[in-house]
């Protein structure tokens, strides 16, 4: 639905190479202060639980219409790894949005970037699909709006890095009682503007955070705070979803592992595929492979497979290519096509600038 423009902003099209912001001259102390700030955070690892409020009727559902019929709240799990420069590990557990059968789901969701490449898992649908994966040079969930509540306080110059212009556009301002400086962060490229209100006496932490989007869409970010071995970190906060003045969706986040500098290393960031996982890769040039996953080496699904609708049960079962295309009421070629519809609409939504709303 139209959500899947909701997101254009955290773009990390900040991973390409950073153009240079115009800062005004009375907000460049304040752009230069979250500088330091962020090169004090090596890594931050976050753990925490969430409420989710979905509004009836603000979801697409696969073949038109909207979904869900009346207003759904249910609770998740997820957790955020993030070291220097840019590794990223995001795991989610419970419902979640899927585009191609238009519903909320129970799975598994992982998505892990090494430095060298990226690993996107979907546990399997219950009784409807196999386990799913992708191999991909980038992680898609810098760009996932559910995140930027952490994003915003862990990697605030991933969007000044990006911005067209920073500005101050108020000192001084009241807050929830915190006295707050407001810098505007616009990018029109896409059409978004962030303002965050600042706290300048805690090295400038994100009180609030006002994300606009060109189509009159927005988001809000109310943080609260407690103090950890020298740092203010999340010990919650409040995203709310607007569509044009209406609200779509409201996340209550309770955080139980806060940590900065503490307890992550490059190993955090390695996620190797369940055994069986159908893994479509997309990391090299050319067509991509499918392969399923299996300790001690994967098995390669060769092309007259895919053509021939081999059932997901008989390549599970089997070393080799399949000799014979045994009939299957689920058959095999069918989820490619569904996961490749999938992973279309992420790439889509995630550059267009979806939220990720909703896997």
């Amino acid at each position: 639905m139209r959500i899947f423009y909701l997101f254009f902003l955290l773009a990390v099209v900040t991973l390409m190479q950073p153009l240079p912001a115009q800062v005004d001259a009375a907000a460049e102390g304040i752009t230069n202060a979250l500088r330091a700030r962020e090169s004090r955070i090596v890594s931050g690892l976050f753990d925490w639980k969430e409420t989710r409020l979905v509004v009836a009727g603000s979801r697409l559902a696969l073949k038109g219409g909207t979904f869900p019929s009346a207003d759904t709240s249910f609770e998740l799990s997820s957790k955020l790894v993030l070291m220097d420069p840019n590794l990223f590990r995001h795991e989610r557990e419970g419902l979640s949005w899927d585009p191609v059968f238009g519903e909320f789901i129970d799975r598994l969701y992982v998505d892990s970037y090494n430095g060298t490449n990226a690993k996107v898992f979907f546990g399997a649908r219950q009784g409807d699909s196999p386990p799913l994966g992708f191999e991909q040079s980038k992680a898609q969930d810098f760009e996932n709006g559910y995140l930027q509540p952490l994003l915003h306080y862990l990697r605030p110059t991933w969007l000044l890095d990006q911005a067209d212009r920073v500005q101050l556009v108020e000192s001084n301002a009241m807050l929830n009682g915190v006295r707050c400086d407001v810098i505007r962060v616009a990018n029109s490229k896409p059409n978004a503007v962030v303002e965050f209100w600042l706290d300048s006496s805690r090295e400038y932490l994100p009180i609030r955070t006002l994300s606009k989007y060109g189509r009159g869409d927005q988001s809000q970010v109310d943080y609260e705070y407690v103090q950890e071995n020298g740092f203010w970190v999340p010990s919650g906060w409040t995203l709310v979803f607007m569509e044009r003045g209406k609200l779509v969706e409201q996340i209550e986040a309770s955080v139980t592992t806060g940590k900065i500098n503490d307890g992550v290393t490059r190993d955090s960031f390695e996620f190797e595929f369940p055994t069986n996982t159908v893994v479509t890769d997309r990391s090299k040039e050319g067509e991509p492979e499918v392969r399923i996953a299996r300790e001690g080496g994967d098995r390669l699904v060769s092309k007259s497979e895919q053509r021939a609708s081999i059932p997901y049960e008989r390549l599970v079962a089997t070393d080799g290519p399949a000799e014979t295309v045994i009939p299957a009421s689920r058959p095999f070629s069918l989820y490619l096509v569904l996961f490749s519809l999938f992973g279309l609409l992420i790439a889509f939504s995630f550059y267009l600038k979806n939220r990720g709303l909703k896997r």
